[in-house]
């Protein structure tokens, strides 16, 4: 039989929601309802699965301690991530009034909910335009910008290794273009710093 070289394909999608579209999104969904609101928020904020998102109850949010937290992740490990304070003011609505074991969402998919804030935000829903996951990508994506460490990302998204973190961490074009000029930057002031060094002495 004749060996056959399987080439390894990179399927991987690879997009992002810029901060413009992520607002008109969060905007939307408020039309939706609060609880829409929060989902949102939630999904860029701290990166999680939408089916982990999904399965929230009263309980995972933990107000005394400003924590949220599941206990059963993809991974198979727990999980928790502190509420910041934006986050706590907006989530605190959906807590008060229901018993642990309820749900803080009215629906058990945020599928068409998505559908309806893409299309109220002018973005187009599914693989053509936006998906729900890729919020996760994107809150990888800022906090990499923001100079969160690779370590903490890792916790707070879930993930065990750092492929992971480098396949949801996208670098654009955007990003390779500062970090050109940076370095154009860095180069010209050392190329100042060079020429001030030698200027020749003067003495009085």
């Amino acid at each position: 039989m004749p060996r056959f070289v399987l080439t390894r394909e990179d399927n991987a999608r690879k997009v992002f929601i810029d901060h413009k579209t992520a607002q008109k999104l969060k905007d939307a969904a408020t039309l939706e309802g609060l609880w829409a609101r929060v989902f949102l928020e939630l999904a860029f904020s701290l990166g999680w699965r939408k089916g982990e998102l999904e399965g929230l109850k009263v309980a995972n949010v933990r107000l005394a301690e400003s924590v949220i937290r599941i206990e059963d992740s993809k991974n198979g490990d727990p999980r928790e991530a502190p509420l910041t304070p934006t986050l706590r003011v907006l989530i605190e609505p959906l807590v008060f009034g229901k018993t642990p074991n309820e749900s803080l969402w009215p629906v058990q998919s945020f599928r068409y909910a998505w559908k309806r804030i893409c299309k109220a935000a002018g973005v187009t829903p599914g693989k053509a335009g936006f998906i729900l996951h890729d919020s996760r990508r994107t809150s990888a994506r800022n906090k990499r910008a923001a100079g969160v460490s690779e370590s903490v990302t890792m916790e707070l998204q879930g993930w065990k290794s750092s492929a992971m973190f480098r396949r949801y961490g996208i670098v654009d074009h955007a990003d390779r273009l500062a970090a050109l000029r940076k370095q154009e930057e860095f180069e010209a002031s050392l190329t100042t710093v060079q020429l001030q060094s030698s200027k020749p002495v003067t003495l009085n």
